[in-house]
């Protein structure tokens, strides 16, 4: 089973002109990407791949460098490999989708993977999820129950019927959803093929829409975690709300 975690943005949202490599900037004493790959430190995830661009490619290179045991036959960590996706600047972006289908295409194989974006940051542990979701033979995303006052139509919003199952999805579009997907995601290993139909054919930059297209023709679960939430690290305001809830839970 693999992991793979998105790392392929340009962080232009970030507040400086030439951009930021988010994965790599520490938050509460540790960068979001280990934070991101410490979730996956199940024995049964024998992989993680780690997409980035071509801009940002050394410091990733560098970054691996200082990892301890990430090699096959290694115990500490999983197999760890980076992948460029080769895109020099954010008008050459692959987006979310793009760097997804261009793993899923390098990788040659299917297993089941899980998904994670590197500038999300859970304040629970990303392993409850992936414990949780093993072996379901179906699609999961974790949800982020929506307060009061919060714009849902930044992320993709969820409906789901009393079972916990989609019945409706909507990619940055409803204000007032009562859940988002934020955090990790599970794919059985029969949807890749779906999903490569589906960007074949539609392209395009948000995952979400890649979920949109699918709640009506396969049944996709939910999961909420039991305390802590997720945010999105978009941008500086983001970044420090996110840094506070670390604080709050890690104390």
């Amino acid at each position: 089973m693999n992991a793979i975690i998105l790392a392929a943005g340009f962080g232009t949202r970030f507040g400086r002109k030439d951009g930021v490599c988010k994965p790599l900037l520490a938050i509460n004493k540790k960068q979001l990407l280990n934070r991101a790959i410490e979730g996956f430190m199940d024995k049964r995830v024998t992989g993680i791949h780690i997409v980035h661009n071509a801009k940002w490619a050394k410091l990733f290179r560098q970054w691996k460098a200082g990892l301890q045991n990430s090699d096959p036959g290694q115990n500490t960590l999983p197999y760890i490999k980076l992948h460029n996706d080769q895109a020099p600047s954010p008008e050459k972006a692959n987006g979310a989708l793009g760097s997804l289908y261009f793993v899923l295409q390098r990788l040659k194989e299917r297993r089941d993977f899980f998904l994670m974006c590197a500038d999300t940051v859970c304040t629970y542990p990303v392993s409850d999820f992936v414990k949780w979701s093993m072996g379901s033979g179906s699609a999961i995303i974790a949800l982020k129950r929506v307060r009061d006052g919060v714009d849902a139509s930044r992320y993709g919003s969820v409906e789901v019927d009393p079972d916990g199952t989609v019945y409706q999805f909507k990619e940055k579009a409803d204000e007032s959803a009562p859940s988002v997907w934020m955090g990790p995601a599970y794919f059985p290993a029969s949807l890749i093929d779906v999903f490569f139909e589906f960007y074949e054919k539609n392209k395009g930059d948000n995952l979400g829409d890649f979920f949109s297209w699918l709640a009506p023709i396969e049944p996709i679960h939910t999961w909420l975690p039991y305390k802590g939430e997720a945010f999105d690290v978009g941008n500086q305001d983001d970044f420090r709300k996110a840094e506070m809830a670390l604080l709050y839970n890690e104390r």
